[in-house]
């Protein structure tokens, strides 16, 4: 887990620039030989970019009725929050995702005012770290956040910013990455309803437990038990989550389509393909934390595509058993939030 820095530290603004004035024009990387972290120019960027609006919040160095573009205001607190406290090098067994901080924003002409944006500045640091604090672990953290504007806000105005933040905490030891469920995992697809949900088969069948199929696979997805390879120093300055549903990735080596047995990765029935089997045995269990994990590398093989010469990483899964109606019928499905972050190093200080 990378070192936690708090934007109330004095960190000076410090002249990283010249690291990338002094390197050799045919060399695009930089090497701490003590610890093999490697960054380059892009992260010299990144870093200074952050540390500048870092220095203007902390110590009010703007000029009187300085503003900063929407677009800008976002990326920069985002990218501020997640240096000073995203952890995509740290495993985790449970997920919490939280949307509950939001504060007021003046727009004028698409431009916001540094008086406003140091308030929310502060009040994003205070919500994560109050949040962080209330989690029941010795072990916990914020995985990434995410910043944006509420879709209903007005382009000029009052608006709202709106925080999505993953934590973690709690972890367990390095085995196989996915270990197989136990002979009793019999699992309802999801708790559409009130009595949905729980076993559904085996010895603790109609044991009322708040918990489903997609709960248990998101968990496997989220905490893979064997050592993920990381870069080094690395921390958030950019998210980016997309959403996918049950039918998004056929299965490719499936002998007869629509016929509600493993048609996709992810668990997709439908009764406009005859009956459907909500009770997930502990076979298909193992097989669709397998075909999940499928449908997440696709994605972020898609997202990868998009920004070619970017690091970006799958952070975490955010699962769910849901039903829908369609022309008098209806289909059971899994459907999930993925979560995704952007790399950048950082940069040690030049003495």
């Amino acid at each position: 887990m990378r070192r936690i820095y708090n934007i109330f530290l004095v960190l000076g603004v410090i002249a990283i620039t010249m690291i990338a004035c002094e390197k050799d024009q045919d060399n695009s990387m930089q090497t701490s030989t003590e610890n093999e972290v490697y960054w380059s120019e892009e992260d010299v960027k990144i870093q200074n970019q952050i540390l500048d609006f870092q220095d203007k919040i902390k110590n009010n160095s703007f000029k009187d009725g300085e503003m900063m573009s929407v677009e800008d205001a976002l990326w920069n607190l985002e990218a501020l929050i997640n240096f000073n406290y995203s952890t995509p090098d740290s495993g985790f067994l449970n997920l919490t995702i939280d949307t509950t901080f939001e504060a007021n924003v003046m727009i004028n002409n698409g431009m916001v005012s540094y008086n406003n944006l140091v308030d929310i500045a502060f009040g994003m640091e205070e919500y994560v770290v109050n949040f962080t604090n209330q989690l029941p672990s010795d072990i916990r953290f914020m995985i990434a956040a995410d910043v944006t504007l509420k879709e209903s806000s007005l382009k000029d105005g009052s608006s709202i910013v709106e925080v999505t933040a993953a934590f973690g905490s709690d972890k367990r030891p390095n085995t196989p990455c996915y270990s197989p469920f136990e002979d009793y995992d019999y699992w309802r697809w999801g708790r559409a309803w009130a009595e949905d949900g729980g076993y559904c088969d085996g010895p603790f069948v109609g044991q009322e437990i708040t918990t489903d199929a997609a709960e248990k696979i998101q968990f496997k997805i989220n905490n893979p038990e064997c050592l993920q390879q990381d870069i080094p120093g690395s921390y958030v300055s950019q998210t980016a989550s997309t959403f996918i549903e049950g039918n998004y990735y056929l299965n490719p080596d499936d002998d007869v389509q629509d016929d509600n047995n493993y048609d996709y990765l992810m668990f997709y029935q439908t009764t406009a393909n005859g009956s459907v089997d909500l009770c997930l045995s502990p076979e298909k269990m193992d097989w669709y934390v397998q075909g999940t994990a499928k449908s997440v590398k696709e994605t972020s093989e898609y997202i990868k595509s998009i920004h070619p010469n970017e690091t970006w990483k799958f952070l975490s899964i955010d699962m769910e058993g849901d039903y829908l109606l369609d022309n008098g019928e209806t289909i059971y499905t899994h459907n999930a939030y993925l979560l995704y972050g952007k790399l950048s190093i950082y940069v040690p200080p030049v003495d």
